[in-house]
């Protein structure tokens, strides 16, 4: 996503939020994707492109600044994870000392799973973060789930009071989306390390797939929603 992009080169390019870098930095990205891609695009949806692009990156890079201009530290984004065979990105995790705050960029509050669905791991894309990550599990002191469109629509989880105290004097996120996450974490690790390996060696013995989704909105926009009955049941 070429938001993503945006807040990456210019995380890693500046100290400080420049408007015009940024708008130059979001009009480059956007038109050598469109080149990239040999499109044509209508001059008024162009606009729309850069404009969203611009809205997003922002938000994303402002709040990064807040905690790197109050912790110093250092971000590193799009970090391949594997594991099992399963491969993914996380988009940024910050190290401060020996402190890890993994955060996954969301473009809006509907992609951001409930409190309750990180914590009984119904979610587990971030689960697969922390325990694949190029980092020490020991070392995570928080994580979570930064919104693009509404940054205090956030959820981002830490493991002690006082680093969460810390982040909330930064602005970062706004204070409501910052959360203390209660439960054991070590044991939620466990808990996903034998889910995890428990799910791949199905995926190794079964000869079928049968998919079982946890609701009808999950088949909301699949292309097969028509043709397959795998969601008939569902409430």
């Amino acid at each position: 996503q070429m938001q993503h992009l945006v807040i990456q080169r210019f995380m890693e390019k500046n100290n400080s939020f420049e408007t015009n870098k940024h708008n130059q930095l979001c009009l480059e990205i956007l038109r050598h994707w469109i080149e990239k891609n040999k499109l044509e695009i209508a001059a008024y949806k162009f606009n729309n492109y850069l404009q969203e692009i611009i809205f997003y990156s922002k938000n994303g890079i402002t709040n990064l600044f807040k905690l790197s201009d109050h912790f110093g530290g250092e971000f590193f984004f799009e970090k391949e994870v594997k594991g099992g065979g399963v491969a993914g990105r996380i988009d940024c995790y910050f190290k401060v000392g020996s402190r890890i705050l993994v955060i996954d960029f969301k473009r809006s509050k509907s992609s951001i799973p409930s409190g309750k669905d990180i914590t009984e791991q119904v979610k587990i894309q971030l689960w697969f973060y922390l325990k694949f990550g190029p980092y020490e599990i020991e070392d995570i002191s928080g994580f979570g789930y930064l919104n693009l469109a509404d940054p205090e629509d956030s959820l981002i989880n830490f493991l002690d009071k006082e680093f969460l105290l810390q982040v909330k004097d930064t602005g970062f996120c706004g204070a409501k989306a910052l959360k203390h996450f209660k439960p054991d974490f070590l044991e939620k690790m466990d808990s996903f390390s034998d889910f995890y390996q428990e799910t791949l060696e199905k995926m190794k013995t079964e000869s079928q797939f049968s998919a079982v989704p946890l609701n009808s909105k999950v088949c909301l926009y699949c292309p097969l929603k028509n043709l397959c009955d795998k969601g008939r049941d569902c409430e």
